[in-house]
C-alpha cells in the first residue's frame, strides 16, 4: 500500500510539472505585421447600386483589388474584395469577403466589416494550402496602410 502511494504521488507530482508546459504552445504565439495598402480605385466595379431614399443607398457585390506589401511574406499579395456598401444619411458601413493570395503561394479567405465610424475596416482570415491552421487578424485604413497579426492554431 505504501509503494502505491509513492506511485501515484510521483505521477501527481511530474502531470503537475507537465502541466504549465502543455499550456504554452506555439498556437498562442503571435506574429506581428504592417505595411502598406495600395488600391485599384479606377479598375472597382459595382454589379448594383440602389437608391432607397434620400441620401440612403445600397451597392451591391463592389468589387476591388489591393496590393498588400508589408514585413511579411505571409501577408504580401494581391486581395480581391466583394463588398456590400450601405449609407443612410450620413452612416456608411460596408462589409465584405475576398481572398488575399500571396506572392509565396498561401491563401487568406477574408471576412471583414468597416464600422463606421471608425476609420479601419476590420478583417480575420482564415488560411488556405501552406497557412492552413493559421488565422489572420488586420486592420486595414483602404489605400494607405495596413497591420495586424497571425496566430496559428
Amino acid at each position: 500500500m505504501k509503494g502505491t502511494k509513492y506511485i501515484l504521488l510521483s505521477i501527481l507530482l511530474v502531470m503537475v510539472l507537465l502541466l504549465p508546459t502543455a499550456t504554452v504552445s506555439a498556437k498562442d504565439e503571435k506574429i506581428y505585421f504592417s505595411g502598406t495598402d495600395t488600391c485599384d480605385w479606377d479598375g472597382v466595379t459595382v454589379e448594383r447600386i440602389m437608391e432607397v431614399g434620400q441620401n440612403n443607398w445600397l451597392a451591391k457585390d463592389w468589387t476591388m483589388t489591393c496590393e498588400e506589401e508589408t514585413n511579411l511574406p505571409q501577408v504580401t499579395g494581391t486581395t480581391t474584395m466583394h463588398l456590400n456598401i450601405n449609407q443612410v444619411g450620413k452612416v456608411f458601413f460596408w462589409v465584405g469577403k475576398g481572398q488575399l493570395v500571396t506572392d509565396e503561394g498561401g491563401v487568406w479567405d477574408l471576412n471583414c466589416v468597416y464600422p463606421w465610424p471608425k476609420p479601419e475596416a476590420q478583417c480575420t482570415g482564415n488560411g488556405e494550402g501552406i497557412y492552413e491552421g493559421q488565422q489572420l487578424f488586420m486592420s486595414v485604413l483602404g489605400g494607405v496602410s495596413i497591420n495586424g497579426y497571425i496566430v496559428e492554431h
